[in-house]
């Protein structure tokens, strides 16, 4: 089960697959923090207009959308695990901060300055 946030609604799905979707002013308060590796001066909360966290998705099955306006982040990959790439088949317009974070590597030890893709 692949559990994200859209829009700050809190709410849970399980899906193979999100495509030809709009995701627009997004990137509330998640209630979660933690997750990804944290940018410099960060204040580790997962604000983003899509967030997964716990389990890595199997693929980036999130394909064909557009996010649009968020208030901080498009995607937080908030799992431990290899980083899965959602900017190569997504529109992002008006991001405020990172396209994607960056997830939490295997030996838990985070790039003192991880990729922040704007």
């Amino acid at each position: 089960m692949i559990t994200a946030d859209y829009c700050g609604a809190g709410q849970s799905y399980t899906q193979n697959g999100t495509a030809l979707t709009t995701i627009a002013y997004a990137g509330g308060d998640s209630g979660i923090s933690s997750y990804d590796c944290a940018l410099s001066g960060d204040t580790f909360s997962n604000n983003g207009a899509v967030v997964f966290y716990g389990q890595p998705p199997a693929s980036a099955f999130l394909t064909d959308c557009r996010i649009e306006h968020s208030a901080r982040d498009g995607v937080v990959r908030g799992w431990v695990g290899d980083p899965l790439d959602f900017t190569a088949t997504n529109t992002f317009v008006d991001v405020a901060r990172c396209l994607q974070t960056f997830p939490q590597p295997q030996n838990d030890s985070c790039p003192a300055d991880p990729p922040c893709p704007k």
